[in-house]
């Protein structure tokens, strides 16, 4: 298991400023539409449920506030913190699929991308060759989060 050192991104503090700065963007970015009022709380919390997944399965590093802060973590080795973040997602699909009102083909392609990445999740967790050019993997990634993010921002646009 990897140890990484990030005493402000990701301390519990920290995770609070992002959810609060996700939620602020999100508001001030114009949103509305029936559910408005309540959506800059699902995003904070979206934005924060990173911060407690981090919290299952890092080993004790997470500080709470800082540098010199106590540092937390459950260190869930693995399977059992790929089955914890595999079954959040798919519970988060779940209500995404139920309360959404795509087509059902859409539907279909969402949850298609959905089990893509579950299954490049699985395969990453448990390779543990490491990658022979590291900028390459950081720019695969950055690219698979585009997609991502570029299919979930079509997916709300049509919903409306």
């Amino acid at each position: 298991m990897l140890v990484f050192s990030f005493p402000w991104s990701h301390s519990l503090v920290g995770a609070l400023l992002w959810s609060a700065a996700a939620a602020f963007i999100w508001s001030w970015s114009g949103g509305e539409g029936e559910y408005f009022a309540f959506a800059p709380a699902v995003i904070a919390a979206t934005a924060f449920s990173h911060w407690i997944l981090d919290f299952l399965v890092h080993p004790v590093e997470l500080p709470l506030w800082g540098p010199g802060s106590p540092d937390v973590g459950l260190g869930l080795g693995q399977p059992a913190a790929l089955i914890v973040e595999l079954a959040i997602a798919a519970l988060g699909l779940g209500v995404f699929l139920w309360r959404s009102r795509l087509s059902p083909a859409r539907r279909g392609a969402i949850a298609g991308l959905t089990l893509l990445v579950a299954a490049l999740t699985v395969y990453g967790a448990f390779n543990t060759v490491p990658p022979d050019d590291i900028l390459g993997l950081a720019g695969s990634m950055l690219l698979a989060l585009f997609v991502i993010i570029t299919v979930a921002a079509l997916a709300d646009r049509e919903a409306r």
